[in-house]
């Protein structure tokens, strides 16, 4: 079978984002390949979670991966995306896309992007050719480009027989990597639900199978062995509390002085520091309240990775977390670390903590809720770390299998990425595609 070429000739673009097209393409503006409906925003007496109405859409809260998923309708309809259109959010994260996959009410927030060509080349291409909106965001509460930036977006414009070809490609080779995506992810489902399991059965049975149990007095734990006790975090924990974001927000971090954990370094399997960054020592010491120490266990406690927790490593630098991270430091003499951490990331915790979230407008934990979550311990700090010990063996190649995957759907999404732009903008050529198969 032979290779997917690349084009004979090229020229030079004049485009920072791509350098060189193929010689044939043109380059034009996305006013000129499409049609563009900007949404706007009905009074509020139109808009309810009723089910009466179009679908409606308002930036890119209800996006999916692909399409979306409306919460609200809207009984008026008077700008619409129709199927097939590409919906675009022109407010913060500027650039977020989806496909209509049916007739949606758009508000404000959003455009409707109709090619002129019935197909998917333009969905794959603006992926790309949006870096150039980097530079026009404006608005100092909501990041925002306007109606102009978006039908003056450079587009390249193969002819239509080619735009086929890239689409009919790429939707193919795309569909092929999502699917071998899809099912890892299935199988790291399965491996985490077997860690969890083997978690929540050790955290709340014990090791050995032959104690006696008795009622927990808890619906959701069940029975437990005779000696232990239901506790309160609040009872085993010598401070609980959050950090705070330094005034100045983003504009005060720095690439280096004192690391500030944000919720997004805070994951099950520990902290990630690929995006970390710090503030100044004078900001530190301004904070050293909401310091961290070796062993702290810190906790998600406001959106979408709420209840998200994880361990501070021994000999951990200095550091300080934001207002939406928590601070659990455990009493030592009352329970071992490494085994509440374990029961933080249990079934048993994260049931109690989908229960008590609060919150209008953002879900969120507050600190009597956490003080106040409950599990089951033994009072023996010998048996508790014998039980830590044993989870940690009986996870750690769960574990690594876990991160492996992980690793194979990022270098998945990486070469689908690839892929997308190397066949948009002429970097190989697709147009003998299906004789190549043949």
């Amino acid at each position: 079978m032979r290779r997917i070429q690349n084009y004979s000739k090229y020229k030079e673009s004049g485009l920072d984002w791509i350098k060189q097209v193929p010689y044939d393409w043109k380059i034009s503006r996305l006013k000129y390949v499409s049609d563009i409906v900007m949404g706007q925003s009905p009074s509020s007496d139109e808009v309810s979670d009723i089910e009466v109405g179009a679908p409606f859409l308002q930036g890119n809260a209800e996006f999916g991966q692909y399409y979306p998923l409306p919460k609200l309708y809207c009984k008026s309809t008077n700008k619409v995306s129709e199927v097939d259109d590409i919906l675009f959010s022109v407010r913060a994260p500027v650039g977020a896309m989806n496909i209509s996959n049916q007739v949606y009410a758009i508000g404000r927030g959003l455009c409707a992007i109709r090619p002129k060509e019935k197909n998917r080349y333009l969905w794959y291409l603006i992926q790309y050719a949006k870096v150039e909106m980097n530079s026009k965001l404006k608005g100092s509460t909501f990041e925002s480009v306007t109606t102009e930036d978006v039908k003056n977006l450079v587009t390249l414009v193969p002819s239509e027989a080619e735009q086929k070809n890239i689409a009919n490609f790429l939707n193919e080779k795309t569909s092929e990597i999502d699917s071998l995506i899809a099912d890892k992810e299935k199988l790291i489902e399965l491996l985490e639900e077997k860690r969890q399991a083997i978690i929540t059965e050790a955290v709340t049975k014990g090791l050995n199978p032959n104690v006696k149990m008795k009622d927990s007095g808890v619906e959701w734990i069940g029975e437990i062995p005779e000696h232990w006790k239901i506790k309160k975090i609040k009872h085993l924990s010598t401070y609980v509390g959050s950090g705070k974001t330094p005034k100045g927000g983003g504009e005060i971090y720095t690439n280096e002085g004192v690391m500030f954990l944000r919720s997004m370094n805070v994951h099950f399997e520990g902290l990630r520091l690929n995006d970390i960054v710090y503030i100044n020592p004078e900001i530190d010491d301004d904070m050293k309240s909401t310091r961290v120490k070796s062993q702290d266990i810190l906790l998600n406690i406001t959106g979408a990775s709420i209840g998200r927790t994880c361990i501070v490593p021994a000999n951990f630098p200095p550091a300080n977390v934001n207002q939406h991270v928590c601070i659990i430091r455990p009493g030592k003499s009352k329970i071992v670390p490494a085994l509440l951490s374990k029961i933080m990331g249990s079934q048993i915790v994260q049931e109690q903590i989908i229960m008590a979230q609060n919150g209008s407008s953002r879900e969120g934990l507050n600190f009597p809720q956490v003080r106040n979550l409950l599990l089951p311990l033994s009072d023996s700090i010998e048996e508790q770390r014998y039980i830590s010990k044993y989870i940690e063996k009986q996870t750690k190649e769960l574990y690594s299998s876990i991160m492996d995957i992980k690793e194979q759907i990022g270098k998945l999404k990486e070469y689908r990425q690839s892929l997308i732009y190397e066949a948009v903008t002429g970097k190989i050529d697709v147009r003998e595609y299906k004789k190549v198969l043949s």
